[in-house]
């Protein structure tokens, strides 16, 4: 990676609340920059956990607090900094509308990575934020890609970049989990396009099969209150809250699993076949582009109950299966890592830098 004199300043923006996917890709790709020494800066909201980790690690950020007149405040503080020929780079949706506004009148070059694969609006702010003005949208998966060229970004204008993970070194904790029980873990936020309701369904089938197996549900959101209460009957599903120790539950678990009905690439599923644990997933989105079914997960159609209690049937129920899947899974991971990532967006900088 080239060295920093050779390097555009890039401003990121983050300005979401919480800690999702998209906050630890912000986070991974910030340090990479500068551990290469790349001058680079994340705007992001105060007292959030995004804020908290830049200043745990040390890392440059710009903090604007919440309150009234937020993407207005965060525009201007984005423009104060970005003078000259920063690029601005939008992490999220609303950032991306902040991004657009610090620009106006400028010539600082601007994109955006958008993360979901949900259909562009055709009202006239997706107009304004997708237009010419943003020099390229980044795509987390092809399937993310198809879904920006749908909604008219130009195809030329579109990088795909999968997300990164961070081969950090973990060990099984098997401490407070069920003991004499396959392990199945679900590390995703409570919202309605996760498909937490098709899983306890596929869930309540795959222990009336007889299998010996508990599902472990890892995460927050605003419909925890609502799953929880789904799953009151159903036997063996245990909530973990929110965890810091996601990589030490990989290495603890036997089979990983995400019911997603829509979903842009599904990044926690990189994590998992890192560890070298085998998936059952859904087909949604990006997440063939990142799961081989046979080679390290099972694949099934979205929003298929009896097709997902099958598939975790037949996992939970092969131990060959689970070794062979396992051992595709680790090789799979090894293709996604954050480093790659970094150079993969570092060298788009230094394209649009030279243009």
């Amino acid at each position: 990676m080239g060295e920093s004199m050779a390097s555009p300043r890039i401003l990121h923006l983050d300005t979401e609340r919480g800690w999702r996917g998209g906050q630890l890709q912000v986070l991974l790709l910030h340090r990479g920059l500068r551990q290469a020494r790349v001058d680079s800066t994340v705007l992001c909201r105060a007292d959030e956990p995004l804020a908290l980790r830049l200043a745990a690690e040390g890392l440059p950020m710009v903090t604007v607090r919440s309150g009234p007149g937020f993407a207005l405040r965060a525009a201007w503080t984005a423009r104060q900094f970005a003078r000259g020929e920063t690029i601005l780079h939008a992490h999220a949706s609303a950032a991306h509308g902040i991004a657009r506004l610090a620009a106006c009148g400028r010539a600082n070059p601007l994109i955006t990575t958008r993360r979901l694969d949900f259909a562009l609006s055709r009202g006239a702010g997706s107009g304004w934020k997708y237009g010419q003005r943003t020099t390229y949208c980044i795509a987390i998966s092809h399937a993310v890609a198809t879904v920006l060229e749908a909604g008219g970004v130009g195809r030329e204008r579109i990088v795909v970049i999968p997300d990164g993970v961070d081969p950090s070194s973990a060990a099984p904790h098997r401490e407070g989990l069920p003991k004499d029980r396959l392990l199945v873990l679900c590390v995703a936020a409570f919202a309605s396009h996760k498909g937490h309701h098709v899983l306890l369904e596929a869930w309540r089938r795959v222990i009336a099969s007889g299998v010996t197996a508990s599902l472990l549900l890892a995460g927050r959101g605003d419909l925890e209150a609502i799953v929880r209460r789904q799953a009151t009957d159903v036997p063996h599903v245990h909530f973990l809250g929110w965890r810091e120790d996601i990589a030490n539950l990989w290495a603890s678990v036997d089979v990983a699993v995400l019911a997603s009905l829509e979903e842009g690439l599904g990044s926690t599923l990189i994590d998992a076949q890192l560890a070298g644990v085998p998936v059952v997933a859904t087909t949604a989105g990006g997440i063939p582009e990142v799961v081989a079914h046979g080679h390290s997960g099972l694949l099934v159609a979205p929003g298929d109950p009896a097709a997902l209690a099958g598939a975790l049937q037949q996992l939970l129920s092969d131990e060959g299966l689970r070794r062979r899947l396992s051992a595709g899974a680790r090789a799979t991971g090894q293709t996604f890592l954050a480093s790659t990532m970094v150079q993969r967006y570092h060298d788009l900088y230094l394209r649009i830098a030279a243009a």
